[in-house]
């Protein structure tokens, strides 16, 4: 194994093999049973909490706090409760940026940890316009806000530590 995530505690850490060593054998006194340890170093990459879940308000401004030290992807879904030309996401990027051609029923995800777009598994990258950037979450506060308002939004993302 060279890279990993371990979890200790609330926090997982991703991590790197650096060095493994091993003692010799050693007899325990108290049960005769003999044994070696294992010493592995491992340098960490970062560390992250669980993934938080956050409804969008898609009629106003949601305000979303990354209280995490570092600015992380996220993964932004929608919901189409009505069929849309385009809907512009704005707060997520540096620029707003433009999805077109949205049906009643679609399910968008915007995922910024795997870099994809997709309505149902389907790739959706040439319906987006003006898209430099997938989504993140930096550090303090966000605005993010919709043109529209015809679906349902939810956001995630891990809080992540350097």
């Amino acid at each position: 194994v060279r890279e990993s995530v371990i979890k200790f505690g609330n926090f997982y850490y991703k991590v790197r093999l650096n060095n493994i060593t091993v003692q010799d054998v050693t007899k325990d006194s108290l049960n005769n049973n003999y044994y070696q340890l294992l010493n592995v170093q491992f340098i960490i990459d970062i560390k992250y909490k669980d993934s938080v879940k956050e409804t969008l308000n898609p009629s106003g401004i949601t305000q979303i706090t990354n209280k995490g030290n570092k600015d992380v992807p996220c993964i932004l879904t929608i919901t189409v409760s009505q069929s849309m030309i385009d809907l512009v996401i704005q707060g997520l990027t540096d620029k707003p940026f433009t999805v077109k051609n949205l049906n009643s029923g679609d399910v968008l995800i915007i995922d910024g940890e795997n870099q994809t777009i997709s309505i149902d598994g389907v790739n959706k990258f040439n319906d987006v316009e003006n898209f430099w950037e997938f989504p993140r979450i930096k550090v303090g506060s966000n605005s993010v806000s919709f043109s529209k308002s015809y679906f349902t939004a939810n956001i995630s993302y891990k809080p992540t530590f350097v």
